[in-house]
């Protein structure tokens, strides 16, 4: 199980720790599992009274990502993203997906979407999380904190500074 949500780290982790133990509860009440989309309406029950505070998650169940957000909406689909950098991720995603990539195309593709949205978004952190899911379930990868990386790109693209000048000159 993985949570994403728009507020801090420690509310992502809040709601993950809160719907694993009901999803216990329920378990040893029923002696049986809970479903993926009952989990999903779940949190979604849960996040209900917090309707309007633009609480969302991204929750990912076995081999599906549900996006579930505090109006009660749960939203099941192949790519979601959550958060204040989303609009860049999808802006990267949208440019280069396509459902014949391979695996390391994908997983590629993903990273340069997250890396992209912490650039550009002032809320965003440096780390990249990525889950593979698959039909036989998801694997998390590695954590990756590319701040090293944004140095290591803008580094290589210094521009000399004489010369912005005069490119602004003939610009005007």
């Amino acid at each position: 199980m993985a949570l994403e949500d728009i507020c801090s780290g420690a509310d992502c982790m809040l709601w993950e720790r809160i719907l694993i133990r009901e999803i216990r509860l329920y378990e040893l009440r029923h002696k049986r599992r809970l479903s993926i989309r009952a989990s999903a309406k779940l949190l979604s029950c849960m996040l209900h009274p917090f309707k309007g505070t633009d609480v969302c998650v991204a929750l990912t169940l076995g081999p599906r990502v549900i996006y579930v957000c505090s109006d009660g909406a749960r939203l099941q689909g192949d790519i979601i993203s959550v958060g204040s950098g989303s609009p860049y991720a999808y802006g990267v995603l949208d440019g280069g997906l396509s459902w014949s990539l391979s695996k390391e195309e994908a997983i590629s593709l993903a990273r340069e979407a997250v890396f992209r949205a912490t650039h550009r978004d002032a809320y965003s952190g440096n780390n990249v999380d990525l889950f593979h899911i698959d039909a036989q379930g998801w694997i998390q990868r590695p954590r990756e904190d590319l701040k090293e990386e944004y140095y290591r790109e803008r580094a290589g693209h210094t521009p000399n500074p004489q010369q912005s000048i005069e490119e602004t000159r003939i610009l005007l």
